[in-house]
């Protein structure tokens, strides 16, 4: 039984690089261009919403959107150093993670501990009616019901 081994994954010396790549980024260009049309023709939607996040996740997009504009030529320039490259590639999806983790969380983070509505029951001191509708503790029904 061989008790190491090294694998590799390459194309054949006689195929190119960009057969695969160049797909790849298609695909993912199209895709992320297609995310952006839906959030640009649901921007006119309701945000009466207590999380309503199409804001934020069309922040976090065109932010990816940007990081990938700029970020694949700087790759492409780098690609002869092996530790500008690394370090280049490691930015990127740092950048890119903490962008749409920040865009997602950090409102609702804020909404939570900061902007507290004015005459909202907490959960607690609420309780359901007869109908499905909301009561807060004094009665009266909650923001949420329509028909209060």
């Amino acid at each position: 039984y061989p008790e190491k081994s090294v694998g590799k994954c390459q194309t054949s010396p006689t195929e190119d690089i960009q057969y695969f790549l160049f797909p790849f980024c298609v695909l993912n260009m199209g895709c992320l261009v297609y995310a952006l049309y839906l959030s640009f023709i649901t921007r006119n939607m309701v945000h009466g919403m207590h999380l309503s996040e199409g804001m934020w996740i069309t922040a976090s997009m065109t932010g990816i959107f940007q990081v990938l504009l700029l970020g694949i030529p700087i790759l492409m320039i780098v690609s002869m150093d092996a530790n500008a490259f690394y370090f280049v590639k490691v930015c990127l999806v740092f950048i890119v993670s903490m962008s749409m983790t920040s865009f997602i969380f950090l409102p609702k983070m804020y909404g939570l501990h900061f902007d507290i509505p004015q005459g909202r029951s907490t959960v607690g001191a609420s309780s359901l009616t007869e109908t499905g509708g909301r009561r807060s503790a004094s009665g009266r029904r909650s923001s949420i019901d329509p028909s209060s």
